[in-house]
């Protein structure tokens, strides 16, 4: 069974080209299938295969037979020198994969390694464009990456914890403009979520320990992503969103006020929250800011220091107090 609902022949496909790289094929004989779709598909099997971090996703070349097709992949430059990259993956990830099983139950699992992700590696924002931060090896060898290194790497542990997951091509949206962009999505209990863990690794620059992008609905997720992949399940739960079960999410400005004034009183040092509003009055910067000052009026309560972040297109507002 996959996470992803796909054709027949798309399954097929996927699964042979699996099976290759369970294997450690770099050469594989498939069926006369759209050259447009096999790039996708590899993508996904790199999530899926038990020796997908030893490839480079994104790059293929396909040879055209009579009756079937050769689909050529590669392996990361850095897997010639085996020792050194087992000793620079494999111990790591394991210890990811030992403490994620202590938890609970799958979405403490979940957590667990995202968390991970998100404090121990850096998105690469220099050299972006080096195909060695591409790869889903890439965090554990380098300790940054960029989305489709991180997501193919989220995705290999999850897989390997035992939750499916799988990987989500298409465009993110959170400039100006679009540029082309990679996430991860999970089954848990029947259902599907969304994950970003590259956006929550790059926003943690502002200081934010809050994760935006946790378990996200279609609706959160459409905000500043645009995918049309027809193998992408519907994400219609938000019950187990990170907001969501730390009861953060705000649905008007009272309930704003409310939550400052909690927190306040607690002399709590960091304040996150999700703006979902239901009566049209809208959430920023300036009115995050003035229902702060009214929190801080109300409560009688001195501050030496605010820092503060609101990240417009996923409605999620972080302040920092120093009391």
């Amino acid at each position: 069974m996959s996470i992803y609902k796909f054709s027949s022949q798309e399954y097929n496909v996927y699964n042979k080209i699996i099976n290759a790289l369970d294997n450690k094929l770099t050469q594989i004989s498939l069926p006369i299938f759209s050259t447009d779709k096999i790039l996708n598909l590899y993508d996904k099997a790199i999530s899926k295969s038990k020796n997908g971090i030893l490839y480079v996703p994104g790059k293929i070349k396909v040879i055209k037979k009579i009756s079937y097709m050769i689909l050529y992949v590669n392996t990361c430059p850095e897997y010639e020198k085996r020792v050194t990259f087992y000793s620079g993956t494999e111990f790591e990830i394991q210890d990811i994969i030992s403490s994620a099983m202590k938890e609970a139950d799958n979405v403490g699992r979940l957590m667990n390694v995202y968390k991970y992700f998100v404090d121990n590696f850096e998105y690469e924002e220099v050299d972006a464009e080096n195909k060695k931060f591409h790869y889903p090896a890439s965090p554990f060898l380098y300790k940054r990456a960029v989305c489709d290194g991180f997501s193919l790497a989220f995705s290999y542990v999850i897989n390997r914890v035992g939750i499916e997951c799988g990987v989500v091509s298409g465009y993110g949206t959170k400039e100006s403009y679009n540029s082309e962009h990679m996430w991860n999505i999970v089954r848990l209990n029947g259902k599907y979520y969304h994950l970003d863990v590259t956006w929550d690794i790059s926003t943690k620059s502002t200081g934010s320990r809050f994760l935006d992008y946790f378990l996200i609905d279609d609706a959160l997720a459409m905000r500043d992503h645009i995918w049309k992949d027809n193998a992408i399940e519907n994400c219609n739960d938000l019950s187990l969103e990170y907001y969501m079960r730390e009861k953060l999410v705000c649905r008007n400005h009272l309930d704003v006020f409310k939550l400052f004034i909690n927190k306040i009183t607690l002399r709590e040092p960091e304040i996150g929250f999700r703006y979902l509003g239901l009566n049209g009055d809208g959430m920023n910067t300036d009115v995050m800011l003035n229902i702060l000052k009214d929190a801080f009026e109300k409560c009688r309560n001195t501050y030496s220091n605010v820092s503060y972040g609101y990240n417009d297109t996923a409605s999620t507002g972080y302040i920092k107090i120093d009391y």
